[in-house]
């Protein structure tokens, strides 16, 4: 079972099951741990789960149900619960209008021996607890209790995010759900994101959202580096999601110096050219395609965010070291992505063919679709009287 996983060990169980029908049902059924232990190899180490107890229970008598579970281990934590519900005698189970009471626990010292259930790259680490009582019927339980969490990170060491320091305490009301708080510190530990908000779970699950960010670098890696101030307001409806939101890139940087600059062949020799004019190439699509509905869709979405690119976002790489400014509007009107918006290339210098140029002038203007700008570029040789290139 899971062997992608490392499972390991020698972790023994007995049972007993005993099920009885006559004109009603009876039943007595029982899953306990008898010794042995589990172990997880997570990034090359092996861990040892430590399970000291596990018991699984169910009983049912003259249409009572009650089920009892049980775990304690020193690496995965501790789990509790017992739970109850009131049917007929006759019934083989309990059907939506049962009434139900009992109550959950749940602590979670390390959260990091979950690792292995993670997409990869994904880490988690700190501490959980929830403790809940049930009630209500089993077609709509209502929960009420408390969720929290201390020292919780999270981290993908291929995409570069680090959040860590992180505290949660979620208050569980009936049919919902409220956060009181939800921060983390970045890896640096000096930005910060922040949330709150609540959600539904009645008739159509409801949820609203708001997510902010001071200063918090959300990206850390070696060739990309991204660091945000903004918020954002989150809905999520029977119809579909919305995302309202500005943010600010107050530093970043984007290095593909890795790829090759373009090169001129070595038996190209440029002697004269004319001057260029736009062309449409046979075959590729030009505006009127993309108003048609080329654009890829997001049907489910209705997003406005708005991003200011700051004063020091970098980009290099091919032969281009320069900084990006402007303003972009992404949105999903009519269902369909659109990037409106200027970026500038300012304080920019551009190193191909041979020659290293100034960029004078270098805009990408974005009228919706966003693998389609407009180009306006000048770049010229700085170090010659006449205006080339």
């Amino acid at each position: 079972l899971q062997p992608q996983f490392g499972w390991r060990g020698d972790l023994a169980l007995a049972g007993r099951i005993a099920v009885t029908r006559g004109e009603r049902l009876d039943a007595d059924i029982r899953i306990e741990r008898t010794g042995g232990d589990l172990s997880l190899t997570v990034d090359g180490a092996t861990r040892a789960l430590e399970i000291s107890d596990l018991r699984l229970g169910l009983l049912a008598q003259n249409g009572r149900w009650q089920a009892t579970q049980a775990l304690v281990g020193r690496n995965v934590g501790v789990v509790g619960g017992q739970q109850s519900v009131q049917t007929t005698a006759q019934a083989l189970w309990p059907d939506a209008s049962a009434q139900l009471e009992g109550g959950l626990s749940l602590i979670v010292p390390q959260l990091q021996v979950w690792a292995p259930w993670l997409p990869p790259g994904w880490r988690l680490g700190g501490q959980l607890q929830v403790a809940a009582s049930l009630a209500g019927t089993v077609g709509q339980p209502e929960t009420r209790g408390q969720i929290t969490g201390s020292a919780l990170s999270v981290r993908n060491l291929f995409e570069g995010i680090h959040l860590q320091q992180g505290k949660l305490d979620v208050a569980l009301d009936g049919d919902g759900a409220t956060v009181r708080q939800a921060e983390f510190r970045d890896g640096a530990g000096e930005g910060w994101l922040r949330a709150s908000g609540s959600a539904r779970f009645g008739d159509g699950m409801t949820a609203d959202l708001r997510v902010a960010t001071e200063k918090l670098r959300l990206l850390d890696r070696y060739d990309r580096r991204i660091t945000t101030t903004g918020s954002a307001e989150l809905g999520l409806r029977a119809q579909g999601l919305t995302v309202r939101g500005n943010f600010t890139i107050d530093e970043g940087l984007v290095d593909a110096t890795q790829a090759d600059a373009p090169r001129l062949g070595r038996d190209v020799v440029v002697v004269n050219r004319a001057p260029l004019r736009p062309t449409r190439v046979a075959g590729t699509p030009d505006a009127a395609d993309h108003a048609s509905g080329a654009a890829p869709t997001a049907t489910t979405a209705d997003v406005d965010l708005r991003v200011d690119l700051g004063q020091a976002l970098r980009l290099r790489g091919r032969g281009l070291d320069t900084l990006l400014r402007g303003q972009l509007r992404v949105s999903t009107s009519g269902g369909k992505l659109a990037v409106n918006g200027v970026v500038r290339a300012e304080e920019g210098t551009y190193s191909a063919y041979g020659q290293n140029l100034r960029i004078e002038r270098g805009n990408l203007l974005f009228r919706g679709d966003v693998a389609t700008p407009s180009l306006d570029i000048l770049a010229l040789r700085g170090d010659i009287d006449a205006r080339v290139g």
